[in-house]
């Protein structure tokens, strides 16, 4: 492949950093091969969060002059629905640069001569052609994670060490409101349990959780980089129904879901209706009762042995090579 291609995405405090980090695999995969990229982000956040050749913009516009000067041949776009109607990307086709759609919902409104991936479990049935890729077999994981997906995962008697991991903002808070919750939950686990919390750039204070006093051993991380042993060492994670969410079902790690969206919820609802995953549903709807429930109803050896067989069945890691080849 000797085209130029740039890639965009959205990041934000709102939106999250799934675009971004998803890309930035597919980005670092192309590299690999040999390709010329670039790479472009519509940013919230401060720089220091994100790669240093990430290229940041301030609004769409300016992407013009980026693309004509750099002879951009083609671009793989990755943001939310909202940007969908941007005046750039009418620029963009007038440039005669080849568009790639990243959409888990299928929503992009693909023109002639465009291409479609949606990786959602919700469009796995659905017939690809030679411009449209359905299926989970698209679904981009971390490189150290797609290494490991083929891994046998052992799962043990009982429940010994917790993850939970929000994402790289966790907008609606899921953290504090779960710990919280988990706090009053005296007895459910072994005293000796272990829970690894995952922060990422939302600064999420802790103070008002009293940790001297919390019933478990707590340990809270930050920019972590090695998700993938976290995952691998955790005989359970609470986690959003988006990119963590794959990764996890990729090692066979159970999962309880708590979701940032409706377009998460729905995913992992499908996941939950595959005996892959354990859906609470919308973090608005978390409460004690439902949170208590589903740890109960997890905590049996071979429950978890059968949700992680399925889930290992569902993601095969080879996502990024696949898209590769359509690009």
């Amino acid at each position: 492949m000797k085209d130029k291609i740039a890639f965009l995405v959205a990041i934000g405090n709102r939106i999250g950093t799934g675009h971004y980090r998803r890309m930035w695999n597919v980005n670092k995969y192309f590299r690999s091969k040999g390709v010329q990229t670039l790479f472009f982000a519509v940013s919230e956040v401060n720089s220091t969060q994100l790669e240093h050749e990430v290229m940041q913009l301030d609004e769409l516009g300016q992407l013009k002059d980026h693309l004509i000067e750099n002879k951009v041949e083609k671009i793989i776009i990755d943001i939310p629905a909202l940007y969908y109607y941007d005046p750039i990307f009418t620029t963009i086709r007038s440039l005669g640069v080849q568009i790639t759609w990243i959409n888990d919902s299928a929503e992009a409104r693909i023109q002639a001569g465009e291409k479609l991936i949606s990786c959602s479990l919700n469009f796995d049935s659905q017939q690809s052609d030679d411009y449209v890729f359905y299926g989970l077999k698209y679904v981009i994981l971390n490189p150290l994670i797609s290494e490991l997906a083929s891994t046998q995962r052992m799962i043990q008697p009982k429940i010994k060490k917790v993850l939970v991991s929000f994402g790289g903002t966790d907008p609606n808070g899921i953290t504090l409101r779960l710990l919280n919750l988990l706090d009053g939950m005296k007895g459910i686990w072994d005293n000796n349990l272990e829970i690894d919390v995952i922060l990422g750039s939302s600064n999420i204070d802790l103070s008002s959780l009293h940790t001297d006093k919390f019933p478990y051993k707590m340990y809270v991380h930050q920019y972590i980089q090695d998700m993938a042993g976290k995952l691998l060492s955790s005989d359970l994670a609470f986690i959003s129904g988006g990119m963590t969410m794959y990764e996890a079902c990729s090692l066979g790690t159970p999962s309880i879901i708590i979701n940032q969206n409706s377009e998460q919820n729905d995913e992992a609802a499908s996941f939950h209706n595959r005996g892959a995953v354990y859906n609470l549903g919308s973090y608005n709807q978390l409460n004690a009762v439902s949170l208590h429930d589903a740890i109960t109803h997890i905590q049996g050896q071979t429950i978890r042995e059968q949700m992680s067989k399925e889930a290992k069945s569902l993601i095969d890691g080879k996502g990024i090579e696949r898209i590769f080849q359509i690009v």
